[in-house]
């Protein structure tokens, strides 16, 4: 939501609440008027009562905590990894479980790796030949050692 529609969203809300306020005992009339809630109301006129206009923004959604994040240890590693060796996600996970004993999904490590901005290597730290070409092996036809002969 951009800072125009949020200030559209708090004019409306001041509105509902002076309306309401005009009246007094007339708070189900006002919301229905307005299709809102008469617990949603409540709780805009104490936030309002509490912290002014700044109370009748929207809050952010996001949790404050989330309990089953990947811990700062498992992190650490999957970045070590990922700079000093170079791995990708499926030989990160498997050498987490292998070596460490730790079951990490590949997306898990995807997405930690896209948070750090590690996911794309560096253009200088990208898989180098090694320099040699092929050597290609190609055999005679059996028509030309059948003629050879």
């Amino acid at each position: 939501m951009n800072k125009n529609e949020q200030n559209r969203v708090v004019a409306w809300r001041l509105k509902l609440l002076r309306q309401a306020s005009e009246m007094p005992r007339v708070v189900a009339q006002t919301c229905r008027h307005f299709g809102l809630s008469r617990k949603t109301f409540y709780k805009w006129r104490a936030r309002y009562k509490s912290h002014g206009e700044a109370g009748l923004c929207d809050r952010p959604r996001a949790p404050l905590h989330s309990p089953r994040t990947t811990s700062r240890s498992v992190v650490s590693k999957i970045l070590y990894l990922r700079e000093r060796y170079r791995f990708g996600p499926a030989r990160i996970t498997s050498y987490l479980h292998r070596f460490h004993n730790m079951d990490v999904a590949r997306s898990t490590v995807h997405r930690i790796l896209i948070r750090y901005g590690m996911n794309r290597l560096p253009a200088n730290q990208k898989r180098q030949s090694t320099g040699r070409p092929w050597n290609r092996y190609e055999s005679h036809s059996p028509d030309t050692v059948c003629k050879s002969t």
